[in-house]
């Protein structure tokens, strides 16, 4: 397999993570990071996984903005691939730079 197939294969393989995954993920870092930080500075109650995801919801809508690239449609499935991607990963990172804080 050239290059090009394999990163096409890894491309598809992560297509095809779903995309509640995501979130379901957030929930749960978010949830863990609450606990840490939140709760003891504030007092406030801590979350559990399904409050922790709609929290994540409402403020992923609040903030979120779609900026559209000049090369979106020649990388399309690449930028698809990408975002499904960090939409995981990118809790994890932050979930162990709050574990070193922590």
């Amino acid at each position: 397999m050239n290059e090009d197939g394999w990163i096409d294969t890894v491309i598809g393989a992560v297509i095809l993570i779903p995309a509640p995954l995501g979130y379901i993920v957030t929930g749960w870092v978010t949830r863990i990071l609450w606990a840490w930080f939140v709760v003891p500075v504030t007092g406030l109650p801590a979350v559990t996984t399904r409050e922790a995801i709609g929290i994540a919801l409402i403020v992923g809508l609040l903030t979120y903005r779609y900026t559209p690239t000049p090369k979106q449609n020649a990388h399309e499935r690449h930028a698809v691939a990408v975002a499904r991607a960090l939409s995981w990963i990118g809790p994890l990172i932050m979930l162990g730079i709050g574990w070193i804080v922590h």
